[in-house]
């Protein structure tokens, strides 16, 4: 089951990379919202303007960068650990979320 809210956000004009866990897995979710002169309500679009695409691009490395060093604490907790059936469960779990496959 998927969390209600996401691991981590970035955020810049109008743009948002959540980062997000489940079913043994991270996503990213991306959402542009603007505000409409017209009405004057904001709104949510999945089209972007060729000058926002070096801000898509700055908060997509960094959500790369995010996920790298939670992947890098992962493999430390599994090496840090003494206990070999906490130790074999994290291992499943980081070879399951590298192969894409997730085992009940």
């Amino acid at each position: 089951m998927t969390q209600k809210k996401p691991i981590q956000v970035f955020r810049r004009k109008g743009i948002c990379i959540s980062v997000w866990q489940g079913n043994g897995k991270q996503y990213l979710k991306i959402d542009k919202t603007y505000l409409d002169k017209k009405s004057g309500e904001w709104k949510a679009s999945d089209a972007y303007f060729p000058s926002e695409l070096a801000t898509l691009i700055d908060l997509l490395d960094e959500a790369e960068q995010y996920l790298q060093a939670d992947e890098r604490a992962e493999e430390q907790t599994l090496v840090e650990t003494n206990d070999m059936k906490t130790m074999f469960k994290l291992f499943k779990q980081f070879m399951e979320q590298k192969n894409g496959t997730t085992n009940s």
